[in-house]
Formats: structure tokens, sequence, C-alpha cells
């Protein structure tokens, strides 16, 4: 079976960044991302200021609307 997939890049480029959360607020990178039914759940990793990796989770209905 042959899985054909179109990946276009977003024009909100970029989608993930730091933010000012503690956990959170030197560097995002890593994204997963699965698509079910009408939502969009994103994995990452996440490094704050104590320099400790972790998870973030975001979920979109639409690239405006993050949930």
């Amino acid at each position: 079976m042959e899985l054909k997939l179109k990946l276009e890049r977003s024009k909100k480029n970029p989608i993930l960044g730091s933010t000012e959360r503690w956990w959170e607020n030197k560097v995002v990178f890593n994204p997963a991302v699965l698509q079910l039914r009408n939502k969009t759940h994103l994995i990452y990793t996440a490094r704050g200021e104590d320099e400790i990796g972790r998870l973030g989770y975001a979920s979109f209905r639409n690239m405006d609307e993050v949930e």
C-alpha cells in the first residue's frame, strides 16, 4: 500500500516559538503533529529557565485558533 502525503509550509511560520512561561521561555523544538477528526494536536519539547527539557502540548481547530 502506497501512502501519498503532501506537506505544505504554513505562511504563518514559525508556528511554534518560546513564550514567557518559565518552563518554555528559552527554546521550543522537535514538534510532532497528529490530526484527529477536525482537531490538530501538537506535542513538542520545551526548555526554560532551569534548562530542563519538558513536553509541551497545544491543540488547534485551525491555525488561528489555539486551544
